[in-house]
């Protein structure tokens, strides 16, 4: 099972920004937001990009995280909600 630190680094970029469009109508925000995840880290001194993955101990980090997991949790449960529906019948 992941740890919470591994987690940062493995969410995708593209299913973060609609979570975050579903919800902030302004676009300066969501831009804002996709340049802090299109910015990446200096590693070793040369600039690395990513498509996946927060900057850990990036302000922005614990909420990007949070976003995330209320629409993985929210997906999830539906679907368990539906399995369980079809379970019964």
């Amino acid at each position: 099972m992941p740890t919470s630190v591994s987690f940062t680094d493995t969410l995708d970029h593209g299913w973060l920004v609609k979570f975050v469009e579903h919800r902030i109508a302004d676009r300066r925000v969501v831009r804002l937001i996709q340049k802090w995840l299109n910015a990446g880290v200096l590693e070793k001194g040369k600039r690395v990009k990513s498509e996946i993955g927060t900057v850990q101990g990036g302000s922005i980090s614990p909420l990007l995280s949070n976003i995330y997991l209320h629409y993985v949790t929210r997906s999830l449960g539906s679907a368990m909600e539906t399995e369980a529906r079809r379970a019964e019948k």
